[in-house]
């Protein structure tokens, strides 16, 4: 990916978890697209004890610059990240960014961070778009 940013201050940065649960936890969760905070599973209703639980660590003076990073699996539906997106928009955020596997480099672990400006148009209906669709259709 082209459009990809350089890293950020890692110790700023809000990370949250969206994939199927690996193999030894579906049984107990299921195979179903999960969030996730670190270790546990959630919902977006958990997001705010996430965030203030994150803000705690880190100083005053630099709590205005944390950001959020999505981590999602490349066939992660955007029906099911549009919910979590529509969830930042209404707390007043104007873009978030999604960490991605750069095309390139598909068998190693380097990453970049995607700018999502939250303004985009909803694409939910899309039943069967995924999150590597739909950037590869932004980039039109």
């Amino acid at each position: 990916m082209n459009n990809c940013l350089s890293s950020k201050r890692k110790s700023l940065e809000n990370e949250l978890f969206i994939g199927v649960p690996k193999k030894e936890f579906q049984e107990e969760f299921g195979i179903d697209h999960k969030l996730s905070f670190g270790n546990k599973y959630g919902s977006l209703e958990d997001i705010r004890l996430w965030e203030e639980w994150h803000k705690i660590k880190i100083s005053e003076s630099h709590r205005n610059k944390i950001y959020r990073v999505i981590y999602a699996d490349k066939k992660t539906p955007m029906k099911t990240l549009q919910p979590l997106m529509d969830y930042f928009k209404s707390q007043g955020d104007s873009s978030i960014f999604i960490a991605l596997r750069q095309e390139k480099y598909e068998d190693e672990l380097k990453l970049c961070l995607m700018e999502i400006d939250l303004k985009e148009p909803n694409l939910s209906i899309l039943e069967d778009i995924n999150l590597t669709e739909w950037l590869r259709s932004k980039k039109r």
